[in-house]
């Protein structure tokens, strides 16, 4: 099984970041180190629980990646960082098991995007928002 759960956040200064996170989560203190090897053994399964782990790296010069262990959509973090930041933030979210893809984008405050397939089951595509220039055929048409 292959499960990736995580967000991105447009910008260079990882201790902005983590103060927000912070606030937003009240967790009190953050430690570096190595991922820690039972991470994934860790998940949430109800979509509303929320995140036990934040594992927060920089994955360029000008985004940081937030990896997590829930199912939880987020969407008031990606409101609150987008908006205390004034940053891009994207949210995504994948299991291969149940062939399920959740993808959201924030930009100042609200969302802007949202697509959400599970190709197992007979629920209905999200497909919120403007198209982003590079996307192709919509999605939300079953085969």
């Amino acid at each position: 099984m292959a499960t990736w759960t995580e967000f991105y956040v447009n910008t260079s200064d990882v201790v902005a970041l983590t103060g927000q996170l912070m606030s937003i989560t009240g967790i009190a203190a953050a430690t570096k180190g190595k991922m820690p090897d039972d991470y994934h053994a860790s998940y949430m399964s109800d979509e509303g629980a929320m995140p036990t782990y934040l594992l927060i790296g920089k994955m360029s010069d000008d985004w940081v990646v937030v990896r997590h262990n829930s199912f939880n959509k987020l969407e008031p973090w990606g409101v609150l960082l987008s908006k205390r930041l004034n940053r891009k933030v994207i949210c995504t979210m994948a299991q291969s098991v149940s062939d399920a893809y959740y993808f959201a984008s924030y930009d100042g405050g609200r969302k802007t995007r949202e697509i959400e397939v599970c190709h197992s089951d007979d629920s209905e595509y999200l497909n919120y928002g403007t198209p982003f220039e590079f996307e192709g055929e919509e999605p939300g048409t079953k085969g």
